[in-house]
């Protein structure tokens, strides 16, 4: 029984390469995604929000810098919602969500012709406190938070479509 155990991973793993499966960031795949995202320009978005999650996007898709030539734009628009949880007795809200929702769009930059598009959200939590400068720290906190996280998310599906692009057919 002992050896079927250790059997087990072993074709677990031969049935997944014969599926089709590849790890997104192999070595032998992730050097194409990672020009493919490299060579994709930014545009500004609006509001402190927005140059936030602006400034996330170009720290994952261009950390040597922007691209000379970009081969893709990608625009980005967010919306800011904020949800009070935690009510008092005297109807104050002692928590909040802050929920940022991206719709983004990856375009081909020489002809403008949309290629993916998609939305992407991060909820975050944040206390509001007696002390209105506490209370603007924590959701400034929650705000980098979850646009730290919209950058990740942003990331992962678009190396995902760029994985798909480059796979043969």
């Amino acid at each position: 029984m002992s050896w079927l155990k250790r059997l087990a991973p072993l074709v677990l793993l031969i049935g997944l390469g014969a599926c089709g499966f590849r790890p997104l960031y192999s070595e032998r795949h992730n050097a194409g995604v990672t020009a493919e995202l490299a060579a994709t320009r930014i545009d500004l978005i609006a509001d402190r929000t927005g140059q936030k999650l602006h400034n996330f996007l170009l720290d994952r898709f261009n950390p040597k810098g922007p691209a000379a030539r970009p081969r893709y734009g990608l625009k980005v628009r967010v919306l800011t919602r904020r949800r009070e949880l935690g009510i008092r007795k005297d109807e104050t809200a002692t928590r909040a969500n802050l929920t940022l929702t991206a719709r983004y769009t990856l375009h081909d930059w020489r002809t403008n012709r949309s290629l993916y598009q998609g939305t992407s959200s991060s909820t975050n939590s944040y206390n509001i406190l007696e002390a209105d400068f506490a209370t603007l720290a924590a959701l400034n906190d929650a705000t980098t938070r979850a646009a730290r996280e919209l950058s990740e998310k942003i990331k992962t599906r678009l190396s995902i479509f760029f994985s798909q692009a480059r796979r043969p057919r």
